[in-house]
């Protein structure tokens, strides 16, 4: 794996990290938790959905950082 690479899939990593401290989406069992808890209810429901967005888009990132390790 090149430097390049790895910084690509730290930053992918990094990013999906952040989008999980922000909104009602809470990692249950610590930050390395296997489940999340979806409180969406508990704030306003665009601004939650919009964060939604941003997770998934947080993800997609990483899966594409990580795709280009798998060739």
């Amino acid at each position: 794996m090149t430097g390049e690479r790895r910084e690509r899939i730290e930053r992918a990593e990094k990013h999906v990290n952040e989008q999980l401290s922000y909104g009602g989406i809470f990692p249950l069992n610590g930050p390395f938790g296997k489940t999340l808890e979806l409180r969406y209810w508990d704030g306003d429901l665009a601004d939650e959905i919009g964060q939604m967005r941003r997770l998934a888009d947080a993800l997609n990132q990483l899966a594409d950082a990580l795709e280009t390790e798998a060739d």
